[in-house]
């Protein structure tokens, strides 16, 4: 059997996509990805199909963009006739959703992993659905937004052989004291909501006892700068585009991690979260998201409707965080998410014709 692997983006702009590499590696499956290298990235993995199209391009020219993406991707499929698919967006599937109903009616499976256009289009995405083999969403949050009565299968946003051994890692705080300042914040990943950043800015600018650090890439990056000169902020840094490779010792060098997001990603559960999870840090939220409910229920971090007295807030956290049980309550979660894990591989096994 001969799969290929549908992306809207570059490989290294969709990581979760190493949850399926893994297991078909694993198995030996012979498999491609066909991604679009909207960045001008230097990427010689995948079929690849370049034209610039980065988040900040006119409508038209996304619109434009997707039409010769479609074309390249039919294209692709029809020369080696790949016998399933599994596409990696919703907008894609919309977009080819004609061509999936002619050749690949319940022979495709569909990945879902952030609210997007697919709102707009409900009607089609139903029908998309509908002709779909399997669907994974990577959060039970965006039951509240995808039409009932579809049999979606739970794929979490983490790597499973860092969660097997994330019982090795221990918090910073299990080393830290009032006196052991400061605390570090990290903002770690694809940096975009910036009037969310500065609203932790804020609250914690020139604090002595806070350190916030800003790593990554994307289109906040140079607002926050600006920010951070207008202002003279001296407690703020940043640390650019990074390799996969390095991710950990941020992690590792963090004490909290922030993972406050607007209201309208309030149903998924980030990248952010299960890494703070894996490497056994407290992490920031909004109290209104999906992640708040995990926070709260095994007390993994600060739950904040705002940043307003953020600073006295954390240190009441401080005050009564324990060791012992902030461990065992992220590997108590983190067995939870390994038994969602298993289900999934064996509902991907299933589509693979692997029994």
């Amino acid at each position: 059997m001969k799969i290929a692997i549908v992306t809207q983006s570059q490989i290294v702009r969709v990581p979760h996509l190493k949850i399926f590499r893994n297991i078909l590696n694993d198995y030996n499956c012979n498999y491609d990805i066909i991604c679009w290298n909207k960045e001008g990235l230097v990427d010689k993995e995948g079929i690849i199909f370049n034209y610039y199209c980065p988040a900040t391009s006119p409508k038209i020219k996304k619109i434009y963009g997707y039409l010769l993406y479609l074309r390249f991707i039919i294209s692709k499929v029809n020369r080696s006739s790949y016998d399933k698919l599994i596409i990696i967006s919703p907008a894609l599937a919309i977009v080819m959703y004609p061509y999936l109903k002619f050749k690949y009616k319940n022979k495709f499976w569909l990945d879902y992993r952030d609210v997007s256009i697919e709102q707009k289009f409900m009607k089609i995405f139903t029908k998309v659905l509908r002709i779909s083999s399997n669907i994974s969403i990577s959060s039970d949050g965006f039951r509240d937004v995808l039409p009932m009565n579809f049999d979606y299968v739970l794929s979490h946003n983490f790597n499973i052989d860092i969660i097997k051994s994330s019982r090795l890692n221990n918090s910073n705080l299990c080393k830290k004291n009032i006196s052991n300042l400061p605390i570090v914040i990290s903002t770690i990943g694809y940096l975009r909501d910036t009037n969310v950043y500065i609203e932790l800015i804020d609250g914690l600018k020139d604090s002595k006892n806070f350190e916030l650090r800003f790593i990554g890439e994307g289109p906040s990056v140079n607002n926050l700068k600006n920010y951070k000169a207008i202002n003279r902020i001296s407690n703020m840094s940043f640390y650019g585009r990074y390799e996969i490779c390095e991710e950990s010792t941020f992690y590792y060098e963090t004490d909290f991690v922030n993972i406050y997001f607007p209201k309208e990603f309030s149903n998924l559960m980030s990248n952010r979260f299960y890494n703070a999870l894996i490497y056994h840090r407290p992490m920031i939220v909004n109290s209104n998201s999906f992640q708040a409910e995990f926070v709260k229920k095994y007390n993994l971090g600060l739950v904040v409707d705002d940043f307003v007295d953020v600073e006295n807030k954390l240190f009441d956290y401080l005050q009564s965080y324990n060791c012992v049980e902030f461990e065992e309550n992220c590997n108590n979660l983190l067995n939870e998410f390994l038994s969602d894990y298993y289900y999934f591989e064996k509902k991907l096994l299933e589509f693979l014709n692997i029994r």
